[in-house]
């Protein structure tokens, strides 16, 4: 990866975290593309990097180096090119790099998933929790704290380059006055764990890394302490190179994390009913159905409900619920609710002309107000409040209109020519309501 590249990465999460302090994960975008340096472009070397850039991406995207021990992939190897979406060369902008060129490998990601279900591997999704490192360095019997670097052979550097090959979000502390106030050597040497638990908060980081490495004679070791939500775990590394001493350290961090927040596929999948409430408009409602089927550890989103400012989603679980539950406090877009406030549905019947096609649909109205417009996918009941209606569906879409416009592509007609708020009126249950997750939209 390029000097450039690596430090806009650096930077743009760096700028996540100053701007919002609530934001603990991060998606980690290109977790399917490889880039790597060739000296030529024949075919033997292509298929070497090729090779080398598939497995890189499915431990990745597994978040586990034993994805590469599964007979599945070992077979998969043999037809690696299978799995290649695209490709590209660049020429190398280093010129006194005996690599002379760029190899730009973009794998298929659907190819890639069904591999890694089928060895019966986790999947780890691309909300992936942010990591801080602490680290005291001594070289040449002279000790820094390390901080983000644009120098290519300074650890810093090759920590940041190291993260990335495993897609993990890592930062280094700014060093900047406060951070320095707060945090010394010695308390790194010593490994303290309280002044660098204090510092950390203004990073908003899930997990801790914070001790000391150091380079005596021709052979680098590091001492650390990794914390994690009350956790903490002692780690210990030796190698001949600092490149080889934190990809080790990398490795370890990935396997630690995906313990917790990768998630294996069940053979037989459950559901479970999550409702969403401060759903104010069409846009809120879409955020929230995307950020749940971005949870690695769910399958499938489909819609239950649509109220006037709630909605019920059915959710395919691909592992345990608990996975689902510590996936969404990571995100902090959702906030438990302890209980739901009644919301009022209003069975509604209507059938809707779209392209000579009738199918049922749901309609969201505000009275007073305009709205957003949009279509959304699958339903199945309806309801009314406070001048707003709802109309239930069985098939694949649902409007949201303003009162003065009620559009669907072309006419929308009521079966019963008007919406009837005194009947077919029915509060959530407690029966209803059993096993669901209820949340708040964090806008």
């Amino acid at each position: 990866m390029s000097k450039t590249t690596s430090s806009l990465y650096n930077l743009l999460i760096i700028i996540v975290f100053m701007v919002s302090a609530s934001v603990n994960a991060i998606e980690v975008r290109d977790l399917y593309q490889v880039k790597i340096l060739v000296k030529d472009q024949s075919s033997k070397t292509q298929w070497d990097a090729v090779s080398s850039g598939f497995k890189e991406v499915l431990v990745r995207k597994s978040g586990s180096q034993r994805i590469l021990t599964t007979d599945e992939v070992k077979q998969a190897s043999k037809k690696v090119k299978s799995y290649l979406q695209r490709y590209e060369y660049s020429v190398n902008e280093d010129k006194l790099s005996k690599y002379a060129f760029e190899l730009r490998l973009d794998f298929e990601p659907r190819l890639v998933g069904e591999l890694i279900q089928a060895a019966g591997m986790p999947i780890w999704g691309s909300n992936r929790p942010v990591t801080i490192l602490w680290l005291a360095m001594e070289k040449d019997y002279k000790r820094k704290i390390l901080r983000e670097s644009q120098n290519e052979d300074d650890i810093s550097h090759i920590i940041m380059t190291e993260s990335q090959r495993r897609g993990l979000p890592v930062i280094l502390p700014l060093m900047d006055l406060e951070d320095e106030l707060n945090v010394s050597i010695s308390d790194l040497w010593g490994r303290f764990s309280q002044p660098v638990v204090n510092a950390s908060k203004r990073y908003a980081a899930d997990s801790i890394i914070f001790g000391r490495v150091r380079k005596t004679g021709e052979v680098w070791s590091l001492n650390v302490n990794y914390l994690n939500q009350g956790e903490e775990q002692r780690i210990s590394l030796q190698d001949k190179t600092p490149e080889l001493l934190i990809s080790k350290l990398s490795n370890q961090l990935a396997e630690l994390l995906c313990l917790k927040y990768c998630v294996v596929e069940k053979a037989q999948s459950h559901q479970v009913v999550i409702q969403i409430s401060n759903i104010n408009n069409y846009s809120n409602f879409k955020l929230a159905e995307k950020y749940l089927e971005s949870l690695s550890s769910i399958r499938k989103v489909e819609v239950e409900k649509i109220g006037a400012t709630v909605v019920r989603f059915n959710v395919s679980l691909l592992g345990e619920l608990q996975s689902v539950k510590e996936g969404i406090e990571l995100g902090k877009k959702l906030i438990v609710e302890s209980a739901f406030e009644p919301e009022q549905f209003k069975q509604v019947k209507s059938q809707a002309t779209v392209s000579g096609e009738t199918e049922n649909s749901y309609q969201l109205e505000h009275s007073g107000t305009a709205s957003d417009t949009g279509v959304v996918k699958n339903g199945s009941t309806t309801s009314v409040e406070a001048g707003r209606k709802v109309v239930d569906t069985a098939k694949d879409s649902t409007t949201f209109n303003n009162p003065d416009s009620l559009q669907q592509g072309n006419q929308m007609t009521h079966e019963t020519g008007q919406v009837d708020n005194a009947t077919d009126s029915n509060e959530l249950s407690g029966d209803e309501s059993s096993g669901a997750l209820f949340y708040r939209w964090v806008e």
